[in-house]
Parts: structure tokens; sequence; C-alpha cells
């Protein structure tokens, strides 16, 4: 991919929600770091990955991984995940 396409790999909608990346249509990708203010106050990583795993189940995406990326620091262990999963089958 040269260039991100809005709509098709990035901000990709589902709904009237949206995920932030879809990596050549196998995984999900967000980057999120927990709000600590405003309506999300007291978020944590844990419950935003389980609320865009529910979004991603019921929009038929059961079977896709979904990567949150919550901070930049330690961000090699997340990329190598990805890269993982990408050359690796998915069920």
């Amino acid at each position: 991919m040269k260039k991100p396409t809005e709509g098709k790999n990035v901000h990709f909608k589902i709904g009237r929600c949206h995920i932030d990346f879809f990596i050549q249509n196998k995984i999900f990708v967000e980057f999120h770091p927990p709000m600590k203010f405003g309506r999300s106050k007291g978020e944590t990583v844990k419950s935003y990955y389980e609320e865009k795993r529910k979004i991603l189940n019921e929009n038929g995406y059961k079977y896709y991984p979904v990567i949150v990326i919550d901070r930049l620091r330690n961000i090699e262990r997340k990329i190598n995940k990805i890269k993982k999963l990408l050359t690796s089958e998915l069920n």
C-alpha cells in the first residue's frame, strides 16, 4: 500500500462507528490512549478493546483480530504482533 485510502483501510466505518485501520482486510488496528476525562473517564485499554471487539463481533467480523495500541512506548511489540498475524493464516 503506497497511501492509505480513507474509508477503506483508514477510518473503516462499521455502522456509526469506525476503526482506525483495517490492514490488508485481515486485521483491525486502533490507536487509542486511555481517556482520563470526558465521556470515557476511567476507560482502560481492556474496556476499549472489549467495546471494539463487541462492535466487530456484532457486524460479522468475529474472527478478525483487533489490536489496540495505547501508547507509542513499546510499540515494537505490537508492530511485531501485526506482522506475525499478517504472515500467518487467520482462522
